[in-house]
C-alpha cells in the first residue's frame, strides 16, 4: 500500500471496546472505497486457479495491512500473527463487539447515565449519545424516536428547561429534527453579543425604602463584565453561562459602545415602575428594531422583563386601577392598572390558557410582552372583564 492511500484514510485507532463499534463503521467505509472490504468479511475466498490465487492473496494482504495500520498497540497483540485479513476481522469482532444480554445493558447504561453538565460541549454529548444508540443498534436492541429524543432532552442540563418547555411532543417523533434545534440553540447559546444584538439582563433594586439600593453605573458585573447591575441580579450567571476574562472586557466595551450610540436601530432601554413614591422597581429589557414590522397586538415572550405588559384591558380577569403607575422607556403613557389577564394560545393540536399575574395595563405600549419567568399555563380561561 502506497504512503498516499496511507494518509488519504485517517482514522482514530482502534483501542478497544470503547470506541470500538464507531472504529468498525470508519473501517468498513475505508475497505469499501478501496475496494477490499470483501476479503474482511470473508465474502470472497481464495481459488484454485493459480493466477487468481496469486491476485487474492495479494489483495487479502492489502486488506490485513489497512487493518493493521488503524489499529493501536493493545489491540494489534492479537492480530499480529494472523494469516488472513478475514481472521484479523473476527478476532477484532469476538474481542470488542459486545455481544448478548449483557452487551445491551452495558450500553444501555451508558445511553441513559450520561448527562451533559453546564457549559459542556453539547455537539460532542449528541455525538456521544447517537453512538451509544447506534451501538445498540448493532446489537438488534434499536432504540426509537421518541424514546430517544426524551433520553436526550433528560440529559440536558437544567438550564435547557426553557428550551425543553418549548418542544412539542409530537416532534419526539423526529429525533433528527429535534437535534438539529438542539444545536440551532446550542449555537445561539454560545454566539458573542454584538453590538447590534444586545439584551440585558433582568434586575430588581429596591428605592430609598428597601434594604439595597441601584448599582452605580460605574458599577461592573464580575460575572458578565457588564455595567450597572451586581453578579447577584445576572441573568447570564443565573442561566449558567460564564466568560473568559477577554469576553468579560468585550461585554464591558460593546455596552459601552451602544450606550454612546442611544439612535442604533437595537438599543437598550430601562423600564421604571413606580408602585409607590418610596419605593421604586427596575427592569432592563433588550429591544430589536425588528419589532418595529409587528402588529401592535403581538405577543412577545422575554427572559429577561419582570413584569408582563398588556395594550388590552378586556383580557384581565381581575383588575385595579393604578394612579400614578409610570412605565418609563416602555409606551408612552402610565400603566393604567394592573391585575391578571390571560390569553388562549395553542401548541400543535393542544389548546391551553397562559395567566399572567400581576400584569400591567399600559394601553399605548408597542406590544404585548410576557415575562418567562413569570407565567403559568394549561389553566382555565377566567372571565373576562367588560
Amino acid at each position: 500500500m502506497s504512503d498516499s492511500t496511507t494518509s488519504a484514510y485517517r482514522i482514530q485507532h482502534l483501542s478497544g471496546v470503547e470506541n470500538y463499534s464507531t472504529w468498525k463503521i470508519k473501517m468498513l467505509d475505508i475497505l469499501t472505497d478501496m475496494g477490499l472490504e470483501d476479503y474482511a468479511l470473508g465474502a470472497i475466498t481464495r481459488p484454485n486457479d493459480a493466477t487468481a490465487a496469486a491476485d487474492w492473496s495479494k489483495k487479502d494482504r492489502q486488506t490485513l495491512s489497512a487493518i493493521r495500520l488503524r489499529v493501536g498497540d493493545e489491540p494489534l497483540v492479537y492480530i499480529s500473527d494472523a494469516s488472513s485479513a478475514e481472521s484479523a476481522w473476527s478476532t477484532l469482532s469476538d474481542m470488542y463487539q459486545p455481544k448478548g444480554a449483557i452487551g445491551i445493558i452495558q450500553v444501555r447504561r451508558k445511553l441513559f447515565r450520561t448527562q451533559c453538565q453546564e457549559g459542556e460541549d453539547i455537539n460532542e454529548h449528541i455525538r456521544t449519545m447517537t453512538r451509544y444508540r447506534k451501538e445498540l443498534a448493532a446489537l438488534n436492541s434499536k432504540i426509537s424516536d421518541d424514546e430517544f429524543s426524551i433520553t436526550l432532552l433528560t440529559s440536558l442540563p437544567d438550564s435547557w428547561d426553557s428550551f425543553i418547555q418549548g418542544v412539542d411532543t409530537s416532534s419526539l417523533s423526529n429525533s433528527t429534527a429535534l437535534i438539529a434545534r438542539i444545536l440551532e440553540q446550542a449555537r445561539r447559546k454560545i454566539a458573542k453579543p454584538s453590538s447590534d444584538d444586545i439584551a440585558l439582563p433582568a434586575n430588581r433594586f429596591k428605592g430609598k425604602s428597601g434594604k439595597s439600593s441601584p448599582p452605580s453605573p460605574n458599577s461592573t458585573c464580575h460575572g458578565c463584565g457588564r455595567p450597572g447591575h451586581f453578579i447577584s441580579d445576572c441573568y447570564d450567571t443565573a442561566a449558567g453561562k460564564t466568560y473568559t476574562e477577554q469576553q468579560k472586557k468585550e461585554n464591558h466595551r460593546r455596552y459601552m459602545r451602544n450606550k454612546t450610540r442611544p439612535n442604533k436601530s437595537h438599543r437598550a432601554h430601562l423600564a421604571q415602575e413606580e408602585d409607590q413614591p418610596t419605593e421604586t422597581d427596575y427592569a432592563f429589557m433588550g429591544q430589536d428594531s425588528g419589532y418595529n414590522n409587528l402588529p401592535p397586538d403581538t405577543w412577545l415572550i422575554d427572559s429577561a422583563c419582570t413584569k408582563h405588559i398588556v395594550r388590552n384591558k378586556s383580557l384581565f380577569s381581575t383588575y385595579s386601577e393604578t394612579p400614578g403607575h409610570s412605565v418609563k422607556g416602555f409606551g408612552q403613557t402610565p400603566a393604567v392598572g394592573q391585575g391578571t389577564a390571560a390569553i388562549a394560545t395553542h401548541s400543535g393540536k393542544h389548546a391551553f390558557n397562559i395567566a399572567l399575574r400581576n400584569a400591567l395595563h399600559v394601553p399605548d405600549a408597542p406590544f404585548n410582552l410576557i415575562s418567562q419567568t413569570h407565567y403559568q399555563y394549561s389553566l382555565p380561561a377566567p372571565p373576562r372583564v367588560k
